[in-house]
Formats: C-alpha cells, sequence, structure tokens
C-alpha cells in the first residue's frame, strides 16, 4: 500500500490498483463503525475504479479522434 497526496495505490490479487484518496478510508484494526457510516450515506459494496476510469479516458480519447 502506497499513500499519495490525491491517491492510494492497493495490491489486488497481485495487480496495483490506484484510486482517489476521497473513496479511501482506512480501519487499522477491529471492526469498522458499519451503522455509523450507513447514518451518514456512505455506501458500501464493490466498484472498480481503475476500470470505470479507464473506460471514461477511453471514451474521452475517442471523442477528440472524432472532433480532429
Amino acid at each position: 500500500m502506497e499513500f499519495k497526496a490525491k491517491s492510494i495505490i492497493l495490491d489486488v490479487k497481485g495487480q496495483l490498483r490506484e484510486i482517489p484518496n476521497d473513496f479511501v478510508w482506512i480501519f487499522a484494526g477491529g471492526e469498522p463503525p458499519n451503522a455509523f457510516l450507513k447514518k451518514i450515506g456512505v455506501g458500501f459494496g464493490m466498484r472498480d475504479m481503475a476500470l470505470q476510469g479507464s473506460k471514461e479516458l477511453k471514451a474521452e480519447a475517442a471523442l477528440e479522434l472524432s472532433l480532429a
């Protein structure tokens, strides 16, 4: 795990994934306070931010090519 100013790099099943740090909550030891997190609106579930970002970049690149 590596922390940067605006992102964090995680090793996920042998692949390095970089995600924005505004999506990262770290709980060292114990269990996260799930009831509290749900109460304040934190969603739970898995989303592949790297894949989502990759799709957005590809769409943006295709748009730029079509405008050229």
